[in-house]
């Protein structure tokens, strides 16, 4: 009896070991691609406004490497990633092409501005699409998040 009772014990250790999760952190969020990356030098403005909040950020193209490029806590700049091969390893870093901007939060709608020197090239109204991603493994809960292409919207500048 005692080793019946010893086996129903230790199930729930082997149905709970056999399945194993990743431990990253879920980070609800909007991520909006570029259709056409931004790559013309000088300075970016980005502006996304929600329903509760305007946030904004400025980047620059070349990205200022010596440090001096200003911090943008609410907004994410995704730029190319540029990859070498050396010694090796596999390394990547930061290039200068701007591809998306990311937002945390669940947002129904945004809307984007995104200026160059001053000069509005892109406008954008988006509802996001929200989708359960497994950044866990499968069964291991879902994260929602949205991915947006804007595209049509930029103005000539």
């Amino acid at each position: 009896m005692r080793r019946n009772s010893f086996f129903l014990g230790c199930l729930p250790l082997v149905l709970a070991c056999g399945h194993d999760c990743d431990d990253m952190g879920c980070i609800e969020g909007v991520t909006l691609e570029l259709a056409t990356p931004l790559t013309a030098e000088g300075e970016y403005t980005f502006t996304v406004t929600t329903e509760s909040t305007t946030t904004t950020c400025v980047a620059h193209i070349p990205l200022r490497r010596d440090g001096t490029e200003p911090p943008c806590d609410q907004l994410s700049i995704h730029r190319r990633e540029i990859t070498t091969h050396g010694d090796g390893a596999v390394h990547g870093v930061a290039g200068d092409e701007i591809e998306a901007v990311g937002l945390s939060g669940h947002h129904d709608a945004l809307s984007v501005t995104i200026s160059h020197e001053g000069t509005v090239v892109l406008e954008a109204n988006v509802t996001p699409e929200y989708r359960g991603v497994e950044i866990n493994g499968p069964g291991c809960g879902e994260c929602p998040m949205a991915t947006h292409t804007i595209d049509g919207a930029a103005i000539d500048g």
